[in-house]
């Protein structure tokens, strides 16, 4: 029931011209306006289809990418070497070539393409040894400055030849040792163990920032990450430790998986904050896109490049 005429803000007399109804705000919708309060339908507009980009259409995409990857990711790790060096070594070659894009150096420039390529040696360099990682290095510095040396292009020389230098180690020296993992004795399971921390930490560290998190954990890089949440990621990650030794057999003492899982879930985590503050650095909101749902390849291994070094030194020198 509408209430008495209220006065107008208007001063105009009535019958002026300024007295007449003024048309409606654009972007209104007046499907939803109750009957007998202005007009339109009666009844409520029906709710859109979830548009392309909306929460539950990623969370399909995310799914599916990951209903496909995962097995596939399973069978590269048990199957081992050689298949496991080569799909790592171009995984790890299109991160960089991601880093390279995203940074300004453009994916079929010569400098990114002999970045992408150290990467990939310097990964398969892992089965030579140390002295063969160091030779790789080398031969990367020394290109990347000859090649910017013939561009003579002196405003950006020092940026792309860092950059390119920067991508071999960031992405080439930290994840050539998931093929060092991958080498030793029950490799293939502490790969696994790898992985259920990594997973374990980002899941605890969400679902506990979720649920209780307040206090900001690093604002400037990554608005949603909270404390309570890296409280959540480590314990997590070191409980997952303790379950894959035991379930895998590995044999390490239960002190001992926990100590290793709670520092690689401390890994993981600044590798996280790592990886977005390059891209904030960078701005961009992904490194690529070729995971749908995931974003780039560099954004579903920024984790991983910080936890595999742990574990590794932590089985070689620790654990055995």
């Amino acid at each position: 029931m509408n209430g008495p005429p209220q006065p107008s803000d208007d001063p105009s007399p009535p019958g002026s011209s300024a007295a007449r109804p003024r048309p409606r705000p654009s972007g209104v919708d007046l499907s939803t306006t109750p009957a007998g309060a202005g007009g339109g339908s009666p009844h409520p507009a029906t709710p859109a289809a979830a548009p392309p980009g909306s929460r539950a259409s990623d969370l399909r995409t995310r799914l599916l990418t990951a209903t496909v990857a995962i097995p596939l990711l399973l069978i590269v790790i048990v199957a081992g070497d050689p298949l496991f060096s080569v799909v790592v070594a171009t995984a790890l070659a299109a991160g960089a070539i991601e880093l390279y894009r995203a940074g300004g150096i453009p994916t079929r420039d010569p400098l990114a393409l002999w970045g992408a390529a150290g990467v990939s040696a310097t990964v398969l360099a892992a089965h030579a040894g140390a002295d063969a990682r160091f030779g790789v290095l080398t031969a990367v510095v020394a290109v990347a400055l000859a090649l910017v040396v013939a561009r003579t292009d002196v405003e950006r020389g020092f940026a792309h030849w860092t950059a390119v230098c920067a991508g071999v180690l960031y992405v080439g020296v930290l994840g050539g040792y998931l093929v060092s993992l991958r080498r030793l004795d029950d490799g293939r399971d502490w790969v696994l163990f790898m992985l259920a921390v990594t997973f374990a930490t980002d899941t605890g560290a969400y679902a506990v920032g979720r649920a209780i998190g307040r206090r900001k954990l690093a604002p400037h890089i990554s608005p949603g990450k909270t404390i309570a949440g890296a409280v959540g990621g480590l314990v997590a990650g070191a409980l997952a430790a303790a379950a894959a030794n035991a379930v895998f057999g590995l044999g390490a003492p239960p002190a001992l998986a926990l100590g290793v899982g709670a520092v690689a879930a401390i890994a993981a985590q600044v590798g996280d904050l790592g990886e977005s503050l390059l891209k904030r650095s960078l701005g961009v909101k992904d490194m690529g896109n070729l995971l749908p749902g995931h974003g780039g390849m560099l954004d579903r291994l920024d984790s991983i490049l910080f936890v595999v070094p742990v574990v590794y030194y932590g089985v070689i020198w620790i654990i055995n």
